[in-house]
């Protein structure tokens, strides 16, 4: 039932870092293992032990009361073979149903980490890979990363591997959303013959706060007047820039939905990027200049080099791409 949305690594040191924290839930669980059991309701781990405080234990920051760039005092799970990896598998039954965000936090290991998720049959919905391990297995938590993902269909397990030595891990977390939300706000698209000729949709980009890494895609529906709705949107914390045709991308930075509605968003966006790479260069002055004095019909149009949008490519379109040469749109 649709496809996976992966999220992170996202940097951690709390609770407070969990890009789902505050969103409400027909359950939630989040698990810190303080206990120093392995007492999680509806979930089974493949494998592991638990570190008491001290040594080389490298807990989230936070759990032993302050955050001062080291997870000893906390515990958590480890495994000696990290490109084994711990895998969490869930039961429905338990827990009523299957979860639809499940994420953990990983702390400590050697080479690149791999989260990997499974859908409610048990089959891989994918995987997010990250190279953010220090040199330290002294409990440093500045390297510590969250992993997460989100699939409507139900997350049967997931999994948390590193390339080599021990894997170290912690706040396991899961859930199902009872709530969905929804961003809107205004754009403008610079330099049309008419505003009648504004794009009727606009691609907006939801990615993770901090690194930036894709989440999802999604494609508003723009009005007459500017102002667009995307709806049915999972709670969390995202980065949003927007994309669409000849017009550079344009990052509004973060939003939060995991407790109401973003509104008020408001996008100013270039024209001139005739090949759609994000900027405006040589190549395309040579889309352009393949077309030019062409008109809609005509052998060899090319609407890319339309940049206005009056059917015609010519001197006007010349004069909007001379304005914004060089220019690149936002990452």
């Amino acid at each position: 039932m649709g496809s996976a949305q992966f999220i992170g690594p996202m940097p951690y040191l709390s609770s407070a870092n969990s890009p789902w924290i505050g969103a409400t839930f027909s359950y939630y669980h989040l698990e810190n293992f303080e206990t120093g059991a392995f007492s999680v309701p509806g979930v089974a781990k493949s494998s592991g032990t638990f570190l008491n405080s001290g040594g080389n234990t490298d807990s989230v920051d936070a759990d032993d009361g302050v955050i001062d760039g080291f997870g000893k005092n906390g515990r958590s799970l480890f495994l000696g073979s990290g490109s084994t990896g711990i895998t969490f598998t869930f039961n429905s039954a338990t827990l009523g149903s299957l979860p639809t965000y499940a994420g953990v936090v990983w702390t400590d290991g050697v080479g690149a980490i791999t989260f990997e998720a499974f859908d409610e049959n048990g089959v891989s919905l994918g995987t997010r890979t990250g190279i953010h391990a220090d040199t330290s297995i002294g409990g440093t938590t500045g390297e510590d990363r969250f992993y997460g993902c989100i699939h409507e269909g139900g997350i049967s397990k997931i999994k948390l591997k590193n390339v080599s030595g021990g894997v170290e891990m912690d706040h396991l977390q899961y859930g199902i959303p009872t709530q969905r939300f929804s961003i809107s706000g205004t754009v403008s698209f610079r330099d049309l013959s008419q505003p009648s000729k504004a794009p009727s949709t606009l691609k907006l980009e939801l990615r993770t706060p901090v690194t930036a890494l894709l989440f999802r895609t999604v494609t508003a529906t723009v009005n007459p007047d500017g102002t667009f709705t995307v709806s049915n949107l999972p709670p969390g914390k995202y980065n949003v820039a927007a994309k669409e045709a000849t017009w550079l991308k344009k990052a509004w930075g973060d939003i939060d939905i995991r407790t109401g509605d973003a509104t008020g968003l408001t996008f100013d966006l270039i024209n001139g990027d005739c090949d759609g790479n994000n900027s405006i260069g040589t190549d395309d002055y040579l889309i352009l200049n393949s077309s030019f004095d062409t008109s809609l019909g005509d052998a060899g149009f090319d609407s890319r080099g339309d940049l206005n949008r009056d059917e015609y490519v010519g001197t006007d379109d010349y004069l909007i791409l001379n304005k914004s040469f060089d220019v690149d749109g936002d990452d």
